[in-house]
């Protein structure tokens, strides 16, 4: 509740605090009494201070509750609000909920929701399900990768020996072509390929294949379907970049 006293010390620093009236003294006329208290009045009510608070920023209520993370206040009792200001204490980060987040090839089913810090001035607060969307999303906005194709005579044989999602990307299909020579890519992107740079493997060295050496065109049948046509036939490990649009 740290944030919550910060906030209201703020709040009373902007409206001023010099008080309009003084403490009520033994045998004052009832005159100076009434002065007095109407001077406390006047007072409370020219700060109509009105505080809410809220889980999600839209449904608000006063008081606070286990779970609220964000505050509001009002100067003319409820006319009208401040924004929400953000006022975690740290204990949402233990609760649980059935999403499940999946990092690598581990599952958590414990995740509840995190904080994500979009910049400086903004953190939003992200479900599992959310995050790994967003994860996703961020995968799949990857513009270059990286097919890597074992020495053969042939493109099956190149084909046969490369290992999903350790040589290419997990959920393609690796196919020769109608031509036996050329090498099918079905990866499902749905984008279309703009580069496709072949480079021939010699232990720790890669150089760049050009012309023929490395194809002789692209073809993309589909967005979800590129066709490496003549491929390379060097005898060597060859690696495949490809980028996509």
């Amino acid at each position: 509740m740290k944030k919550l006293i910060i906030i209201l010390m703020m709040f009373v620093a902007t409206v001023g605090y010099s008080q309009p009236f003084t403490n009520i003294q033994a045998n004052e006329s009832g005159l100076s009494v009434r002065t007095n208290l109407n001077n406390v009045i006047d007072y409370l009510n020219d700060l109509g201070l009105k505080l809410q608070f809220s889980t999600d920023k839209i449904n608000w209520h006063y008081p606070f509750q286990t779970g609220d993370i964000y505050i509001r206040y009002s100067g003319n009792f409820g006319v009208g609000y401040s924004p929400g200001f953000y006022l975690w204490d740290g204990d949402r980060f233990t609760s649980i909920a059935t999403d499940q987040l999946i990092v690598g090839t581990d599952t958590i089913t414990s995740f509840g929701g995190g904080y994500v810090q979009l910049s400086d001035s903004i953190t939003q607060w992200v479900t599992a399900t959310q995050l790994a969307t967003a994860l996703n999303n961020i995968e799949m906005a990857q513009q270059v990768f990286k097919v890597t194709l074992p020495s053969s005579t042939t493109v099956a044989g190149r084909i046969a020996g490369a290992i999903e999602g350790t040589d290419y990307p997990t959920g393609w299909v690796l196919e020769p072509g109608s031509s036996s020579v050329d090498l099918k890519i079905t990866h499902g992107l749905n984008k279309r390929v703009s580069q496709v740079t072949v480079f021939s493997v010699n232990g720790d060295e890669q150089r760049q294949l050009f012309g023929n050496a490395a194809y002789s065109g692209i073809l993309t049948e589909t967005s979800n379907i590129l066709r490496i046509e003549s491929l390379a036939t060097i005898q060597r490990q060859i690696v495949i970049y490809i980028v996509f649009v």
